[in-house]
């Protein structure tokens, strides 16, 4: 019997999982059907990197794609945002993020306290689970609900923040890149209708 190949369609990452199929004697083809840029809009961008810049204990940063922290940086300067970042984290800011791809997409000194979940589900499931306790915070910030950053894309999935806001945080989101189907019909179109991939 023969195995049709697999096509992967991702914007980017591909490559990484030919190489795993191939470990288990499955061909693939790569041939995007998406491609991800910075978002048109970038105020939110820029509104977000001024909030890291008075942030601290009463906040945490969750960066759940690897394409989140490249896009946010050419939107407001690579040095602006990890200086913001960097010194947020010293006031006390905790850090999350999804899988090691995205936690190796952030500068050292993030990735070296990052926390890290399998991805956004799991890192919801923690949240409901009461694992990741509630900030109190310093006593300026008294009886203020504890703040969760989450810059992403502009079709980011839900039910991160809205299991945060269902324990008591505040969420913050903001659209740092998109998402659109590629330009052209991609070439690997026709023989997927054809029935030539698996």
């Amino acid at each position: 019997m023969t195995v049709r190949p697999l096509l992967l369609i991702r914007p980017d990452g591909n490559e990484r999982d030919a190489i795993a199929l191939d470990r288990f004697g499955l061909a693939s083809t790569i041939d995007p059907w998406l491609e991800v840029r910075a978002a048109d809009d970038s105020a939110p961008a820029h509104r977000m990197t001024g909030f890291l810049q008075s942030s601290g204990a009463q906040v945490i940063l969750l960066i759940t794609s690897p394409r989140t922290w490249q896009h946010w940086a050419q939107q407001v300067g690579v040095a602006a945002l990890e200086n913001a970042a960097v010194g947020a984290v010293d006031r006390g800011m905790r850090v999350f993020c999804t899988g090691p791809a995205t936690r190796d997409s952030l500068p050292a000194k993030l990735a070296g306290v990052a926390q890290m979940a399998p991805n956004a589900a799991e890192l919801a499931r923690l949240v409901n689970g009461r694992e990741l306790p509630r900030i109190t915070g310093d006593p300026d910030n008294a009886g203020l609900p504890p703040v969760a950053l989450i810059p992403g894309s502009t079709i980011a999935r839900k039910e991160l923040p809205e299991a945060l806001e269902r324990a008591g945080w505040h969420v913050l989101r903001s659209a740092i890149y998109q998402t659109h189907p590629v330009a052209r019909r991609p070439d690997s179109a026709e023989l997927l209708a054809s029935g030539a991939f698996s």
